[in-house]
């Protein structure tokens, strides 16, 4: 990887290698805006602490550049102190859930970093308390959160529509809570609640089962945060993919998939160091296949692409529509 340039599709290349491959690279070959593109992507993809986490367990920091490494060494630390405060606070409630007979399951990065399936605390960034509470008890869960005893408040409007109750934030918590009524937003057959809560696990707090995380993770990133729609992948939801793989020794394949899974098992494949069998590729598949080697590639047709993803995006999306009138038309007068 000598003499890489600084497009884009280097520097994922570049992430790429980091994160999943291992490859022997010599950072001295990069300069300052490579860097820069580094950073930028890495914050863009919510992974500085995984990046710097990575590069201590290779033993890279020191070709870096100092104040990079000062840096991300800055968010790596203050990111251990938010999930050392995650860990307490999902145990907490996990206690509170428990001692009112709340069926519930923790999600996410929740589940992940508290059961220490994830093993450095620091390495993952976390938004928020994800939990998903049986049906029956999902109105006893949110007068107990919002009681005077425990605090917690709407800081959101309510939505109906959402998969999840409005996030209840606290005056002295760091983070807020989601109480989960579906686990995707859209194409809610796909994933089960009733099954996650039957085939939940304990792992010092309940979580779903080891193939459940896999799916939910899939699931997740291309239903509720639109990764199929928009073909776009996230290097923080291939890390968790290839960190379950990896914890559990699970094995997932082309074959029998769906067209969410399928599309995500080849971006792990273009993206990471998933192996991808190909007597199970559909002719779907290697449009998908062609599809991201162009957006690797070619800078004119990611541009291209990004346009078309806001056209669809503005088309599908009141509040995006709102947003574009704002920024482009009232701020113009």
């Amino acid at each position: 990887m000598k003499n890489l340039k600084v497009e884009k599709w280097n520097v994922i290349h570049f992430f790429s290698s980091v994160f999943f491959f291992e490859t022997q690279i010599t950072f001295s070959d990069f300069n300052n805006k490579f860097w820069n593109n580094v950073v930028k992507i890495a914050s863009t993809h919510l992974v500085i602490p995984t990046f710097y986490s990575l590069l201590k367990q290779q033993n890279k920091l020191g070709e870096l550049p100092p104040d990079l490494v000062t840096y991300l060494s800055y968010i790596y630390e203050e990111n251990w102190k938010r999930n050392r405060a995650l860990i307490q606070e999902v145990n907490y409630l996990s206690k509170l859930f428990q001692k009112h007979e709340i069926e519930h399951v923790f999600l996410k990065g929740a589940a992940l970093i508290t059961s220490g399936i994830i093993q450095d605390a620091g390495a993952r960034m976390v938004g928020d308390i994800d939990v998903l509470v049986a049906d029956k008890d999902q109105n006893k869960a949110i007068e107990i959160l919002t009681s005077v005893s425990e605090g917690y408040y709407y800081n959101e409007s309510y939505q109906p529509k959402k998969h999840h109750f409005p996030r209840l934030g606290h005056p002295t918590k760091i983070f807020a809570v989601e109480v989960h009524k579906q686990l995707l937003k859209k194409n809610r057959k796909l994933l089960s609640p009733m099954m996650m809560l039957k085939n939940k696990v304990k792992k010092e707090i309940f979580i779903p089962s080891p193939q459940s995380l896999l799916t939910h993770c899939i699931y997740n990133d291309q239903v509720n945060d639109d990764g199929y729609l928009y073909s776009y992948f996230s290097f923080r939801s291939l890390y968790d993919f290839f960190i379950l793989k990896k914890f559990y020794s699970l094995d997932i394949s082309l074959k029998g998939r769906d067209k969410w899974i399928r599309n995500f098992l080849i971006k792990a494949a273009i993206y990471g160091r998933f192996y991808l069998d190909l007597r199970y590729l559909k002719f779907r598949d290697f449009c998908y296949i062609m599809y991201h080697t162009q957006l690797l590639k070619s800078k004119w047709f990611r541009q291209f692409m990004y346009v078309i993803n806001r056209l669809i995006k503005a088309l599908k999306e009141k509040k995006f529509r709102d947003h574009l009138f704002k920024r482009y038309v009232l701020n113009k007068f």
